[in-house]
């Protein structure tokens, strides 16, 4: 999976050989803080946005299938046309302060 300009700006101050997450279980601990927030977290949403977004952005489900390791009919069923390319630029343009 290709590292996107905002990913890298997010994981620099965290810069460390080995594992990016300490634990197997960050997601179950975004969803419950998510929750504690009053956010909606639904199952795997950081990889159905990546995945939604980066189609928009590339246009290309054979080349987003390989990166998210799907298969390009489930990518083309699923998430084809959900963003614009606008939409795209916004999401992968969130950066830290």
């Amino acid at each position: 999976m290709p590292i996107s300009n905002n990913l890298a700006a997010w994981l620099a101050p965290h810069a460390q050989r080995g594992r990016v997450l300490p634990t197997a279980d960050m997601q179950k601990k975004a969803g419950a803080l998510a929750k504690v927030l009053g956010i909606e977290w639904p199952a795997n949403v950081l990889r159905h946005s990546f995945i939604t977004y980066r189609i928009a952005e590339i246009q290309s489900t054979d080349q987003v299938a390989l990166e998210a390791r799907n298969s390009p009919a489930i990518l083309f069923k699923h998430y084809r046309e959900l963003a614009s390319a606008t939409q795209s630029a916004e999401w992968f343009g969130i950066i830290p302060k």
